[in-house]
């Protein structure tokens, strides 16, 4: 199957289909990565109901992450948010008291078990922090990312993972993920300047480089970077 004819799945975010190169392969792991405050959560979500809105099931995990009631309130000053669907198409779930109780494995059971009853077509886990002592070894994290690889192929399911680990940190889940988008922050002056680039995308051509990233209050936008050669093109 040639990259044109694979499964996509749309973000519905401005922009972000054209940099990842067409959509989000289906059924494949990804990270959103970026130091807290990039807008990490807030794409999550954007991708979580828009999905829903086109008929998919979402599945929101929480992790070491904000408590739900505060979360869906943050989201509720943006466009994207539809309240309609809360507790339908999108669900909210912590399995802050597995991580704590029970570890990686008390989280890929609960898991595993909501999955297979509900069968939600995205699964987002926000707060996964692979280098604290709680979440376990190299080794320990490695065969989570292959338990949710499994469970995403065979479910059908995309997963979508968010990740604050420092920007120059590899861990086992940024070898094993089938795509990489980082999140990036600067100030410019006295302006806050915010870009996005994917650093790996498996199985598709996507668009390198940084491009700006912003967000507002109807969501994330995308302003993808045309590629010099293109714009060498461009100037013939």
């Amino acid at each position: 199957m040639d990259e044109q004819s694979r499964p996509r799945i749309s973000s519905g975010v401005p922009g972000l289909d054209d940099v990842v190169g067409g959509g989000f392969l289906a059924s494949r792991l990804h990270l959103l990565k970026g130091a807290p405050g990039t807008g990490k959560t807030v794409l999550a979500n954007q991708i979580g109901f828009h999905h829903a809105r086109a008929g998919g099931r979402v599945l929101y995990g929480t992790l070491l992450a904000e408590m739900h009631g505060t979360l869906v309130d943050n989201l509720r000053s943006f466009a994207f948010f539809e309240p309609s669907v809360v507790g339908q198409q999108v669900q909210y779930l912590s399995f802050t008291a597995a991580l704590q109780e029970r570890g990686l494995d008390g989280i890929m059971r609960d898991l595993g078990t909501v999955v297979r009853r509900d069968r939600p077509s995205v699964l987002v886990l926000d707060g996964f922090l692979p280098i604290d002592p709680m979440i376990g070894s190299s080794l320990r994290v490695a065969m989570f990312m292959q338990d949710l690889e499994a469970l995403s192929s065979l479910l059908g399911m995309n997963v979508l993972l968010t990740d604050s680990t420092p920007a120059r940190t590899q861990v086992p889940m940024h070898t094993l993920a089938d795509g990489i988008i980082e999140l990036e922050e600067s100030l410019l002056g006295r302006r806050t300047r915010r870009a996005l680039r994917v650093c790996k995308m498996r199985g598709t051509r996507h668009l390198e480089g940084l491009h700006p990233f912003h967000i507002d209050r109807e969501g994330c936008h995308v302003s993808p970077r045309v590629p010099a050669a293109r714009e060498s093109a461009r100037g013939d």
